[in-house]
């Protein structure tokens, strides 16, 4: 991907929104490593601590992903032993420990690294908040509600359920009292900003065309709006906004389908970001065995787990939370499921007669299968969920046999 570098500032001009003593704001560039890759900007992949001292980040180098953790007063960055394979870090309040999503968890380790601790399943990442009273609150983004956990591990317990047509709830942040959560609402189509009651399930709308939504100590509420991040004066005891939105930085790299934008901030006001702006969509195309690319003649879209039908002659692909159907020859796309807002990771049987994948349809993540020309009505083959014991398939991580 085009972000290789990450944008810091601190002591950020936002923080001066309100009448106190001028800061002085300092911004410096933080290059990977050569070599090394920030991962695939679907999920939250910067974080730093509430101290603002470390940047924890997930970089793909080599064959491996790992998160990453740079002093911001030095010059390297370190893996942390431990995470491979996560995504979406997230800290503790006290900076010691680091939250994380792997293989269909979610976990924790100690910044210094070593053997990591699984807190609960979560099939798909939707970004995580760790409370000053213990407690850790995640997003799923298979559509099931948001889900709170002992920080020290357990059974999550869902929040209140999502209302029918809301879509997804994502990107929860807790609030001063620790029992109030932000969280993103809805989908690429309808993207807007709640707060939630962990402890009532009260819910309440904040702001619309919004996503992202993060709290600053300064007494502010941090927002993503078309790639330009923002910022309104918010009293978090009353949830109102309490004056009008300024722009705070442009051209932050947001993903408008995920509703992930990638910035971070820390509780003594510094901001790091990666530029980029929104991402729009991605090509489908044919890559040769010698590393040549050829585009599909089809447009960008939000294409995720593309798969080939046993013939060659078509692919299925997720876009927004539906499976679509591309036939190669015409270069067409024909829409295949209509049923919930989560269906993902499609994969044909071996005789191309049918297309099995992930679905919310029934309103918890399980695993269903269609005929390939769209007749008759979808089929569950299994209850993901009902298997407590065995991890959760992630990506395509099941397949069938002849």
């Amino acid at each position: 991907m085009a972000a290789v570098l990450i944008a810091v500032i601190a002591g950020l001009a936002v923080w001066n929104l309100k009448p106190m003593p001028a800061k002085v704001v300092t911004r410096t560039v933080i290059n990977l490593p050569p070599g090394d890759q920030l991962a695939v900007p679907d999920y939250p992949e910067i974080a730093l601590s509430p101290d603002g001292s470390q940047l924890a980040y997930v970089a793909i180098r080599g064959n491996s992903r790992q998160i990453y953790l740079r002093p911001m007063d030095g010059f390297d960055a370190r893996a942390v032993a431990g995470t491979e394979g996560a995504t979406a870090p997230f800290f503790s309040p006290d900076g010691q420990s680091l939250g994380f999503f792997a293989v269909g968890k979610l976990k924790r380790v100690s910044v210094s690294g070593g053997a990591s601790q699984t807190l609960g399943d979560a099939a798909v990442p939707g970004g995580a908040s760790w409370s000053n009273r213990g407690s850790i609150v995640f997003g799923d983004a298979s559509g099931v509600p948001l889900r709170q956990v002992p920080d020290t591990g357990g059974v999550p317990r869902r929040l209140s359920p999502i209302p029918n047509g809301e879509g997804v709830n994502l990107l929860p942040d807790f609030l001063p009292d620790g029992e109030t959560v932000l969280l993103g609402v809805g989908s690429a189509t309808e993207a807007r900003i709640g707060a939630e009651s962990v402890r009532t399930g009260k819910r309440r709308n904040l702001l619309s065309d919004a996503a992202d939504p993060k709290y600053l100590t300064s007494g502010h509420l941090l927002f993503v709006q078309g790639g330009t991040l923002m910022a309104v004066p918010f009293d978090p005891s009353r949830l109102s906004m309490t004056g009008t939105a300024v722009r705070v930085v442009e051209n932050v790299i947001e993903n408008p389908f995920t509703l992930v934008a990638q910035y971070t901030v820390s509780a003594n006001g510094s901001l790091a970001y990666v530029p980029g702006g929104i991402q729009r969509g991605r090509r489908l195309a044919w890559v040769t065995r010698n590393g040549m690319e050829q585009a599909l003649a089809i447009p960008p879209r939000a294409y995720d787990s593309p798969r080939i039908s046993p013939d060659g002659k078509r692919v299925a692909v997720s876009i927004d939370g539906q499976i679509w159907l591309c036939d190669l020859s015409r270069g067409t796309l024909t829409r295949f499921t209509f049923d919930g807002n989560a269906n993902n990771r499609p994969v044909w049987t071996p005789d191309g007669k049918r297309i099995a994948f992930y679905s919310n349809k029934e309103g918890i993540l399980n695993l269903f299968w269609q005929l390939a020309d769209g007749s008759g009505g979808l089929e569950r083959l299994i209850s993901l969920f009902k298997f407590r014991s065995r991890s959760l398939p992630t990506g395509n991580g099941w397949h069938f046999k002849t």
